[in-house]
Formats: C-alpha cells, structure tokens, sequence
C-alpha cells in the first residue's frame, strides 16, 4: 500500500533564534517570496515567535508564495493533524534546493518522517 504524502503547500517551521529566522527570511526574499509581519526587521524584535509558516504558492488563494509568523494555537493543530513535528528554520536552511526551489513532497515527507 502507498503511503499518502502530507501535503506540501504550506511548511510549518519552529524557530529556535532570530539570526535563522533573518537568515531563512533572506533566502526567501531572494526567490520572489513576500515577507510579512515585519520578518523583514525581525532581528529588531524582542520575543522569538514561537513558529513560522511558509506558504509555497501551490494554492494562490492562500496568499501565495509567502513567509509569516504562526502562533502556539495553530502550531499545535498541525502537530496533532499530521502527527509530525514541524521543521526547523536551519533544516529549510540547509535544504532550501530541494524544499524552496524544487518543492519536492517527497523529500518533504521523508524529511518529517526522520524527525518524528
């Protein structure tokens, strides 16, 4: 039986410092993505947010390619719906090939997979 692949329109990211954020920000800026919730400053900002959601453009009703600020309420909901931890701003980093450019779901999966 094939497993069926979450789906990979929007990545749910967990943030642990403001330096990956501006780091993943920029990466992101770079390939047409819109910057919201002043992430553009966020190294001027006093609190971490405890979360991030990267909207790949694959639905443009959702708002399109895009990077914003999640709280702990819709964290929790994609933790209980999928069942896996969400990725981190230094794996989206350190794949952002075949995650960004590429969005490949199948690495997607693989990636949540290992880390659940």
């Amino acid at each position: 039986m094939k497993k069926e692949l979450l789906p990979n329109k929007q990545y749910h990211v967990s943030t642990k410092s403001l330096e990956e954020i501006h780091e993943l920000v920029e990466l992101l800026k770079v390939r047409g993505y819109t910057i919201c919730h002043n992430l553009d400053n966020v190294l001027l900002f006093e609190r971490l947010p405890v979360g991030l959601c990267i909207g790949n453009g694959i639905d443009p009703k959702n708002g399109g390619k895009c990077i914003f600020c999640s709280n702990v309420t819709c964290m929790a909901c994609y933790c209980n719906w999928s069942k896996k931890r969400p990725l981190t701003c230094r794996e989206v980093i350190d794949n952002i090939v075949p995650l960004i450019d590429e969005l490949d779901i199948v690495f997607y999966n693989e990636l949540l997979d290992k880390n659940s």
